[in-house]
């Protein structure tokens, strides 16, 4: 089932990649159109969560709810969807991020029921 709506993700306009990520940086689940190396995606998408989680929680900021990371080809967006697990989503392109952004705060709460 987790595949199954990590592969919806790829249907959407400028998305490359959608993975389930454990905090321990294990890649759970991955779906993608580009030959990303879940390691390293799994680490990366890891340290940055905790990172960031830290200083949130440092700035009495409360719980993290989401990380949009914007590159100059692309962007990448971390949500948490467990205390456990976040998903990850690259994409190509940072035009529809806000629209993407809100589809995928909408959609999280489908990945935590499906684990």
């Amino acid at each position: 089932m987790i595949q199954q709506i990590l592969r919806e993700y790829l249907t959407l306009e400028g998305v490359t990649t959608a993975a389930l990520i454990g905090r321990d940086g294990f890649c759970i689940a991955l779906a993608t159109h580009d030959g990303v190396d879940p390691d390293a995606l799994g680490a990366l998408a890891a340290q940055v969560m905790t990172l960031f989680a830290r200083g949130s929680a440092a700035l009495d900021g409360g719980r993290l709810q989401r990380l949009l990371l914007e590159f100059r080809g692309g962007a990448a967006i971390i949500t948490p969807v467990t205390d456990e697990e976040f998903l990850v989503i690259l994409t190509r392109t940072t035009e529809s991020v806000g629209r993407l952004n809100y589809l995928i705060a909408v959609s999280a709460p489908r990945v935590a029921a499906a684990m």
